[in-house]
């Protein structure tokens, strides 16, 4: 197969909705994880509550701990919850973490949001990968593949700009608030353009 065939095809398949929702899903999920609670989370508990840096390791432990365990649980969770449903309470879930943030004002109350959020993005980037694999057309999942890697890598690269620009025009509380807005926009965007899959994009 020629390069250019290849591309040409591979462009195609990812040009439709699912695809692009689930893409923004992902890109939506890295910027609220690098900008939020990588910078801006650590940041809150230094400077407005006098978190050591061994309490803002721990914190931070603490999201990936939650990750992994309710990651586990997964196979369970997708005999009775769609992979769409566990995304978009994975996001849901994300946002209240979210807003619990400001309002908090003792170091190891953080720990609660901070399991949340683990337990959210575990509910959230596994099933997108199965997703994006499954409707990934035989001979094209590598294109699909590397442009999800991309489009996580503008993630990583957007979080810190979008936290500091939110952080310059509404505080430390409106880094936390604007990524609530973001979520509400993923899920919106998300449910409307993942509709019921009921083929996958064409490998013509």
């Amino acid at each position: 197969m020629h390069l250019k065939s290849y591309l040409k095809n591979t462009w195609k398949n990812i040009n439709n909705p699912q695809v692009i929702g689930l893409l923004f899903a992902v890109f939506s999920m890295f910027i609220i994880e690098l900008g939020a609670w990588y910078i801006y989370l650590p940041i809150y508990a230094d400077k407005f509550l006098g978190a050591s840096r061994t309490e803002i390791g721990l914190l931070l432990s603490s999201d990936s701990i939650a990750f992994a365990l309710a990651a586990s649980q997964l196979g369970l969770l997708v005999r009775w919850f769609s992979e769409k449903s566990l995304i978009v309470v994975g996001f849901v879930i994300c946002g209240l973490s979210l807003l619990m943030i400001p309002v908090i004002h003792n170091v190891w109350l953080l720990l609660i949001p901070c399991i949340i959020s683990g337990a959210s993005q575990a509910l959230v980037f596994p099933p997108l990968q199965s997703i994006l694999a499954t409707i990934a057309p035989e001979g094209y999942r590598a294109g699909f593949m590397a442009l999800n890697v991309t489009v996580q890598s503008l993630g990583r690269s957007l979080g810190p700009l979008f936290g500091g620009i939110t952080f310059a025009a509404w505080g430390i509380a409106g880094v936390f608030y604007a990524n609530v807005v973001l979520v509400l926009i993923t899920v919106v965007v998300f449910s409307l353009l993942l509709v019921k899959r009921t083929s996958k994009p064409s490998n013509a």
